[in-house]
């Protein structure tokens, strides 16, 4: 529990924080000064009363008894149930012994061949809406699910089994342990929004059948469609986290679709160097930097097989891969249990919160580059 997240109400009129009014209302309540947490973390009708230093015993009695006793008693607190520490994270070889830059960077410590993250994703479904996904090939095999629009629309193209496997693959991906749900959405090269919107509402509707804890990977975009953007901001109020491309024609992203969607996490792409690749997408629209230049993801043509690819598709797939990890963390925790508003501001606040701030060059806004290092709690 941090000290500074507590507040509280307290009567101590030697505390500098008190505001003058504070300080007033103080004066004139002669009782023991109580102290109740306003967020919510105190036990109700459990106190714990500090005793003066001439004090030898106090009659138990009840709360406002107690409070009359000012000879004896100093300040009267509520209870608060306090946490066993843990540690979330995991640490991983870099790619299985084939070098992966993009993984390595992860933690903050490049070049080390390995990294560590919060989680592993395990019991979170990711819906990746693209091309498809090759359910055969090792990195993804036993967790992938042909989900739309059909059980035989499995990948013809490559683009969406190469953006899986960097949000979950075995060797290639962030959240190692995730489900993953393939939407498929674009056939070759093209991606129509009627398609689109048909495979976002059915992802809703699963989620909210089965009240699975899910996050939706877009790394497809095109001109501003309102459309577009009105399903993504559907999916985030049903507490479907959601993570969009910035987009590969170095230009503003908030003229593209859907990475111009408030509310979305969107993702633009730096090289090795800590640079933003020369195609990226920028402007204010751009929430984050993730590693979107010779990464080695799964090929598609084979089951076996690998490639490397550029963008800021694999950019924003390392960071729904991160944001699947996260949600099984917190899950875990105890902090959420199923889809809600508060899920979608958690995942934006905690991948924010713990990017590394101002590592990068050639960027403006959003100087941030994802990282996922260790939680405590």
């Amino acid at each position: 529990m941090n000290d500074d997240t507590q507040m509280y109400t307290s009567c101590n009129i030697h505390d500098p924080a008190l505001s003058v009014n504070t300080i007033v209302d103080c004066i004139s309540d002669l009782r023991v000064p109580l102290i109740e947490y306003m967020d919510l973390s105190g036990i109700p009708g459990q106190y714990i009363a500090r005793l003066l230093p001439d004090a030898t015993h106090v009659r138990s009695g009840n709360l406002d008894d107690l409070r009359q006793l000012t000879d004896a008693i100093g300040e009267i607190e509520e209870d608060i149930e306090l946490l066993v520490a843990t540690k979330y994270c995991k640490e991983y070889n870099n790619g299985n012994g084939s070098y992966n830059w993009g993984l390595d960077t992860l933690d903050g410590n490049s070049y080390d061949a390995k990294y560590d993250i919060w989680g592993d994703g395990k019991g979170i479904d990711v819906y990746v809406a693209d091309t498809g996904i090759n359910p055969n090939h090792e990195d993804l095999r036993g967790r992938v699910t042909i989900g739309w629009p059909t059980s035989t629309s499995v990948d013809n193209h490559g683009h969406g089994t190469q953006v899986a496997s960097i949000i979950g693959g075995t060797n290639c991906g962030v959240a190692k342990r995730a489900n993953i749900i393939s939407l498929k959405v674009c056939s070759n090269d093209r991606c129509d929004v009627s398609d689109i919107l048909e495979g976002c509402l059915w992802a809703k509707q699963r989620v909210q059948s089965t009240g699975r804890l899910s996050v939706i990977n877009f790394s497809f975009g095109g001109t501003f469609s309102r459309s577009m953007n009105d399903a993504v901001d559907d999916l985030l109020a049903a507490g479907i986290p959601a993570i969009a491309a910035a987009g590969s024609s170095n230009e503003d992203a908030c003229y593209v679709s859907p990475a111009s969607t408030p509310n979305t996490l969107t993702v633009g792409a730096f090289n090795e160097e800590f640079k933003k690749n020369y195609f990226s997408n920028y402007g204010p629209c751009v929430d984050i930097y993730a590693p979107g230049a010779n990464i080695k993801v799964a090929d598609f043509s084979g089951n076996n097989t690998y490639t490397l690819m550029d963008g800021t598709s694999i950019a924003a797939s390392f960071v729904t891969g991160a944001a699947a990890a996260l949600l099984q963390v917190l899950r875990d925790k105890g902090t959420i249990c199923s889809p809600s508003a508060q899920v979608v501001n958690y995942t934006n606040e905690y991948i924010i919160e713990n990017a590394l701030l101002g590592r990068l060059t050639g960027v403006g806004e959003a100087n941030l580059a994802l990282s996922t290092l260790c939680l405590d709690y």
